[in-house]
């Protein structure tokens, strides 16, 4: 169990360092386009997301937090499988039922 725990937080921390590698990755690419390039685009933007509906953003969300969810979930539990295998079997304590 203390195994799964351990994968499960160091997949959180990798998860978190890529996202955080992505939206560096947009910074230094505005940076490089310039302002002008950046404020054109956020102006396209606003006027492409107040035409769509909240109705169909709030199911698209709800699938991608899902589909992350899900994601996430299978790769800690290949992890953990990974892991156990190479783990010595647990034995009881004498006396104590397993």
């Amino acid at each position: 169990m203390k195994s799964k725990l351990v994968v499960k937080f160091l997949l959180a921390l990798a998860f978190g360092s890529l996202f955080g590698q992505f939206i560096h990755m947009d910074h230094e690419k505005w940076l490089r386009l310039g302002r002008e390039a950046f404020l054109t685009h956020q102006a396209n933007q606003f006027d492409h997301d107040m035409i769509a509906s909240a109705a169909g953003i709030m199911v698209f969300c709800a699938i991608f937090a899902l589909g992350l969810f899900a994601l996430y979930e299978g790769i800690a539990f290949a992890v953990v499988r990974l892991v156990s295998r190479g783990l010595p079997p647990k034995t009881a304590a004498p006396g104590i039922p397993s």
